[in-house]
């Protein structure tokens, strides 16, 4: 709503090292909410715009398509070596 808007970004730590299996459900869970967060304020943007009739600019329109930047890291990832056969 800025003449130079930024884009937010949301940092989120993962520790696979702890359970791989629960950091992998964790980062589908966040990546979903991520999209659910961007659509809201995505939607709240438009609406508050169109209401007052304001047009924007290439690059403010850019920043719409994903308002939020989600940038998901794993820490301690689990290497192939963690992975045991029974035999």
């Amino acid at each position: 709503m800025t003449p130079k808007p930024e884009k937010p970004e949301i940092i989120v730590f993962i520790n696979q090292g702890m359970n791989p299996v629960a950091a992998t459900l964790t980062g589908q869970i966040l990546n979903g909410m991520g999209d659910n967060l961007n659509n809201g304020v995505q939607t709240q943007v438009l609406k508050g715009l169109e209401k007052q009739d304001v047009s924007l600019k290439d690059d403010q329109i850019d920043l719409l398509i994903g308002p939020v930047q989600i940038n998901v890291k794993n820490v301690n990832e689990v290497g192939t070596e963690s992975i045991y056969i029974l035999k």
